[in-house]
């Protein structure tokens, strides 16, 4: 159209064809139909077009496609299985082949493909039937629509009902039904869509019931006597109960209701008064309602009714029968359960003869052996019923009752014959006999009465009575018999004590007594009694005053003759009246004392107890002892102890009244401290200040074991018993000259135990004598061993005092335990000579005398009586009679200016080798000066108690502490047991020398310090050694100008050694091989030294020179 040019042939395609393909047209099917589901098959069967198709379709849910549809041939649905019936709709259909489509106008547009359900349902069945029935099934659909083919199984076989309604009734294939039967779907085939179900049933079975007819049998119980309580029991055999059962009882027909079966069900009427017969009318299983009415098992019972016996029985021979005869007795025969009663005892009161007693014995023979009232009873049982009552009967049996014959006792020979009488007896005394000895040939004598009295007997001779009674045989009456007896020897009276005023009562010793299991001691006199259980001689004890007789005898002898009358004298009271004793001679320990007029002792005087009357003056002189068993009352007199005097009480008796008690200290200073206890206890109080009113008013103190010293300001605290106090002496004593103090004690003696608190472990207590009377100390330590250490610490105040300060240490305590004591010596200073006292105590405790004790426990520190001891008062310290195996030695350490100090080593029996509390001292180290002790392990003893047996191959290290420079002296002070003549080595091992402390004193020089290792005491002595003093070789040590010259005259010097006080080795030189050395030039200064020279013959000698 651009250039308008055109073209009319010649084209490169001259030709073109318009085809016009037809539009697809067909109708849709389905298959089908299915039971429950179904592979979908569509069919698309084209009238116009040429395929192959797709298929566009809707199944109800959504539009669905199938591709390469070939017309007539199914293909599948797009959901498959189909599980519900589905209407499929065309859409489309596209020819593929053309790719025309057709939309509407279809020739059948729709198919529908169907799923039909499997049948459901339930199973039932008629009945139940009794014995029998004619079964009928019935299915009941709940799904499908019938009617239906139905087979199931009977147990047996599978059945087929066919045409089966549901709902509806069909007959089983065999019937009737003649046992419960279950009925089992095998399969329901819905005949209408031919779809079956085989399983999965709502419910798959049904079972017809066929019940049994009841049946059992009915029994009664019973039998009953006179009447019972009807019951009846229905047993079954078939039926499940419970039942109603109809029966009737011979009157009219009766119901029980609820019966289960062999349980007792009541009678209707009851009780039953007579023998009754029952007869079942009907039996109904309430359970099934099945019923019987004929046919039963067993259908009748009975109860039955018996009545109760009365027993009866015959005696013979009759009522009245003696002793040994036979009694019969009958019942009636035939019955059951015969009971017996028969009184006593078979074999003692009675003999079965013939029959029985046994449940099955209706007779029986009977010998009586008793007397007596004689009651049998019967009674038994018929037809299972026991009788009410016994049948009874009574007879008297009767014999002779021979009695007893009482009277015969022993008799002593010579006495008359006691009267014999017959008792309990019946019958009539035909005569007495007599018989003397074993055996018995008795002889009659001529005697009717109830007594008789045998004349005087020289035989033991036994009696007897014959007695008859009726026709019964005659008897013998119980024997008496008379014993005639000789007679013992009366006891021998021996030492008689009389009462006192301790013992009220006095006592006998009877001698040459006889023994035996039956020999007592009769007492007559003041008192009666009797005593058993002795041996030849026993003391009578707790007789009241007056006159005893005593006799012995044994069970089957004679007393003895008494003896003659023992007099018991009431206590004696010895009454002083100024002149003479009312005695008339000096009292004993028994007597009670008076004091009604004024005396002073002479010696010592022993009493039972003691009164002072009122306005007497009495005085116990110096060194004299009051001994008192009991009490002393002093009631308005004046009872004085002198210095030294003792009051010494054995009993712990109360006392009353007061004393003065007088005590002399060793002489005093003004400064000097004396440790008291008082003896005497008053009220009001004596006090510190009474004791002494001049001292100083802060110079009173007591000792607290947990603080120390308490000071008592002007001294106002009382004295308590047992409780230790330090009292300076007086304010107006002199300060150099010293003066005894005189102290007097007023108050109520001290008597009895007292227990005084130590207060806590480990801790020092100052105790005392709480007694007006010395004490033993080893008996306060033995006693006291538990609670305290026992070593015991004395104040000697033997310090002396300078001008201006107080010198009270320890330094001035004696010191005592078991093995023994020291005695603390003094050193001479600027004052003058020390007082005091310097004997060692040796064993007693004086009255008025406090000491240092150190506790072991906090418990309680005791004193008592049995502590206490006659005299031995003088002093504080006195030597006392040892109770122990004791040998010891004394050694003493001194110089020539007075130091001094002591120490004992003792084999002692309950010592150790170990520490002992009541052995070992430990030293007190208080002594500014000295100190000299003993060594075990790690303490330092003063006082060591070692064990026995002794051993002289002992070693017992020694060692010492001076604060003074110089010459020293060890010395054996003295010794007992054993000791007392053994040899006794002091070894100093600085000086290498073992010296005989026997042959001397050992003198050394020292200087200050403290010493553990120098001295050894040995009981042996060491080989290669000699003493120290020995002079057999000659040797010789000086020093002239500074140079020390040795010289030997007999033996070469081997070595010399030289030592200063201290021990320190200033020189030594070996091997000299001269008899001369000399030394020039010693670096020493000016002092005291010791030269050690070692000849070649091995001789040892020490020589002390000064250089």
């Amino acid at each position: 159209t651009n250039t308008t040019c055109i073209r009319s042939s010649g084209f490169t395609g001259g030709t073109a064809t318009i085809t016009v393909n037809p539009l697809p047209q067909g109708s849709l099917s389905a298959n089908g139909p299915f039971c429950t589901t179904g592979a979908g098959q569509l069919v698309f069967t084209a009238t116009a077009g040429t395929g192959p198709y797709t298929v566009i379709y809707n199944d109800g849910t959504a539009n669905r496609t199938a591709n390469s549809v070939v017309s007539g041939t199914a293909f599948a649905t797009s959901v498959t299985p189909v599980l519900s019936t589905t209407t499929y709709t065309l859409v489309s259909v596209t020819d593929t082949n053309s790719t025309c489509v057709r939309s509407s106008g279809f020739t059948g547009s729709a198919a529908t493909i169907t799923v039909n359900p499997l049948p459901q349902g339930s199973l039932s069945a008629n009945g139940p039937f009794c014995t029998t029935g004619a079964g009928q099934l019935v299915f009941t659909a709940t799904v499908g629509t019938g009617p239906y083919t139905i087979v199931y199984n009977d147990g047996t076989a599978n059945r087929t009902a066919n045409s089966v309604v549901s709902g509806t009734a069909f007959a089983i294939a065999i019937t009737p039904v003649l046992s419960t039967t279950t009925y089992t779907l095998v399969s329901v085939t819905d005949t209408n869509t031919t779809c079956i179900r085989s399983s999965g049933f709502t419910t798959s079975s049904a079972t017809i019931t066929v019940n049994p007819i009841p049946q059992g049998s009915l029994s009664a119980n019973g039998p009953f006597c006179t009447t019972g309580a009807g019951q009846l029991v229905f047993t079954a055999t078939a039926g499940t109960g419970p039942y109603t059962v109809i029966y009737n009882d011979g009157t009219a027909n009766r119901t029980g209701n609820s019966v289960v079966s062999g349980t007792a069900f009541a009678t209707s009427v009851t009780p039953v008064l007579s023998t009754t017969t029952y007869n079942l009318v009907s039996v109904t299983d309430t359970n099934t309602t099945c019923v019987r009415s004929s046919g039963f098992t067993g259908s009748a019972a009975t109860i039955t009714i018996n009545s109760i016996p009365v027993p009866v029985f015959s005696v013979q021979p009759g009522a009245t029968v003696c002793v040994d005869d036979s009694v019969t007795y009958t019942t009636l025969a035939g019955q059951t359960s015969y009971v017996w009663t028969v009184p006593g005892v078979a074999g003692t009161d009675y003999i079965i003869v013939s029959g029985g007693i046994a449940t099955t014995d209706n007779t029986v023979s009977l010998q009586w052996k008793t007397t007596g009232s004689k009651t049998v009873t019967v009674r038994y049982s018929s037809n299972g019923c026991a009788a009410a009552v016994n049948a009874s009967n009574t007879t008297t049996v009767t014999k002779t009752q021979p009695g007893i014959v009482s009277g015969g006792t022993h008799v002593c020979s010579g006495n008359p014959s006691p009267l014999l009488t017959l008792s309990g007896y019946n019958g009539t005394i035909i005569r007495w006999e007599y018989a003397e000895s074993l055996p018995y040939v008795w002889q009659p004598i001529s005697h009717t009465g109830v007594t008789y009295q045998p004349g005087v007997l020289s035989t033991s001779t036994s009696y007897r009575a014959v007695i008859k009674n009726g026709s019964c045989a005659e008897d013998f009456a119980t024997e008496t018999r008379i014993d005639i007896d000789s007679r013992t020897a009366a006891p021998v009276p021996g030492t008689i004590v009389q009462p006192t005023c301790v013992n009220s009562t006095g006592s006998i010793v009877l001698n040459g007594l006889i023994t035996g299991p039956n020999v007592i001691i009769n007492q007559t006199g003041t008192a009666l009694q009797t005593y058993s259980d002795f041996g030849t001689s026993y003391t009578v004890t707790n007789l009241e005053p007056g006159t005893y007789f005593f006799t012995i005898q044994d069970g089957i002898n004679c007393p003895s003759l008494p003896t003659v009358g023992i007099e018991i004298k009431p206590p004696v009271t010895n009454i002083w009246n100024g002149t003479v004793w009312s005695k008339g001679s000096t009292p004993i320990e028994t007597d009670a004392i008076e004091f009604a007029g004024n005396y002073e002792t002479t010696g010592d005087l022993s009493a039972c107890s003691c009164i002072v009357h009122p306005g007497v003056n009495v005085t116990v002189k110096t060194n004299n002892t009051l001994t008192i068993d009991n009490f002393v009352s002093n009631n308005g007199g004046t009872l004085i102890f002198e210095n030294n005097a003792s009051l010494l009480q054995i009993n712990n008796s109360i006392n009353t009244g007061n004393i003065i008690y007088r005590r002399d200290t060793s002489p005093v200073r003004r400064y000097d401290f004396t440790r008291w206890s008082s003896p005497v206890t008053r009220t009001p109080a004596f006090t510190l200040h009474d004791l002494s009113p001049n001292t100083l008013i802060d110079k009173y103190e007591r000792y607290d074991p947990l603080t120390g010293w308490v000071i008592i300001n002007n001294g106002t605290a009382p004295m308590l018993a047992a409780v230790g106090y330090t009292v300076r002496a007086p304010q107006n004593y002199d300060l150099n000259i010293p003066a005894v103090f005189h102290a007097s004690f007023e108050g109520v003696p001290n008597n009895g135990p007292y227990a005084i608190s130590l207060g806590a472990a480990e801790k020092w207590n100052l105790l005392g004598n709480p007694y007006p009377s010395a004490i033993y100390a080893d008996q306060f330590i033995f006693d006291n061993a538990a609670n305290i250490y026992g070593t015991l610490y004395f104040w000697t105040h033997n310090t002396a005092p300078n001008s201006t300060t107080y010198q009270y240490n320890a330094e001035d305590y004696a010191i005592y335990n078991l093995s023994g004591s020291i005695v603390i010596g003094n050193m001479t200073g600027d004052g003058a000579t020390t007082p005091g006292n310097q004997d060692p105590p040796l064993g007693y405790i004086a009255a008025g005398q406090s000491f240092f004790v150190k506790s072991k426990t906090g418990q309680n520190a005791v004193f008592t009586n049995s502590m206490r001891i006659q005299g031995n008062n003088t002093q504080f310290f006195k030597n006392a009679n040892s109770k122990l195996e004791k040998n010891r030695v004394w050694l003493n350490l001194t110089n020539t200016q007075g130091a001094f100090k002591q120490l004992l080593v003792g084999y002692i029996e309950g010592a150790t080798d170990g520490w002992d509390t009541n052995y070992d001292g430990i030293t007190a180290d208080a002594n500014k000066y000295l100190d000299f002790y003993s060594i075990n392990g790690d303490l330092k003893l003063v006082i060591q108690g070692r064990a026995l047996p002794f051993n002289d191959s002992d070693i017992v290290p020694l060692g010492y502490r001076s604060a003074i420079t110089g010459d020293f002296t060890i010395v054996i002070d003295h010794a007992d047991g054993n000791l007392s003549t053994q040899p006794i080595f002091l070894e100093d091992k600085t000086m290498g020398i073992t010296y005989d402390l026997r042959a001397g004193n050992y003198t050394f020089t020292t200087t200050t310090g403290v010493f553990m290792d120098r001295f050894v005491l040995r009981y042996k002595k060491t080989l290669g050694v000699e003493d120290f003093e020995k002079e057999g070789n000659n040797i010789i040590a000086y020093v002239k100008n500074k140079v020390i010259k040795i010289t030997s005259d007999k033996e070469t010097i081997n070595e010399v050694i030289i030592y200063d006080v201290s021990g320190k080795m200033l020189y030594d030189k070996k091997k000299i091989g001269n008899i001369e050395l000399q030394i020039p030039n010693l670096q020493s200064e000016n002092q005291v030294l010791f030269v050690k020279v070692i000849l070649e013959n091995g001789y040892v000698s020490t020589k002390k020179i000064v250089f």
